[in-house]
């Protein structure tokens, strides 16, 4: 299986939030929510991990994430997204309300006229 390049704003936010992340705790502790090794995250922060995506991927998974007014748990960044651009969920009265609720939140990053 083949996963497309991540763009470069993708792998600056990744990098922006591992280092973030190391900054407050460890290689070691970064390296471990990832699910890669701490050389793995040493290498990466030095330029020299080679192709990075799938970690970077990782990282985005991982430690972009939102608290979500609405259910009151973080929630990555990627499924927020998808929640509020998805069609409304009409068969469901509590993804209904969700959907209603992610138009409204200050983390959409959508028009909120559609």
């Amino acid at each position: 299986m083949s996963l497309t390049a991540l763009t470069h704003e993708a792998r600056a936010r990744a990098l922006s939030l591992i280092r973030e992340e190391v900054s407050t705790s460890s290689k070691a502790a970064v390296a471990m929510r990832l699910g890669y090794s701490r050389p793995a995250v040493s290498r990466l922060l030095s330029g020299t991990y080679g192709d990075p995506d799938q970690l970077l991927r990782a990282a985005l998974t991982v430690l972009d994430s939102v608290a979500c007014p609405h259910t009151g748990r973080e929630e990555p960044r990627a499924l927020c997204a998808e929640q509020a651009r998805c069609e409304p969920p009409t068969h469901n009265p509590f993804r209904l309300a969700h959907w209603h609720a992610c138009r409204r939140c200050a983390h959409f990053e959508g028009n909120r006229d559609e």
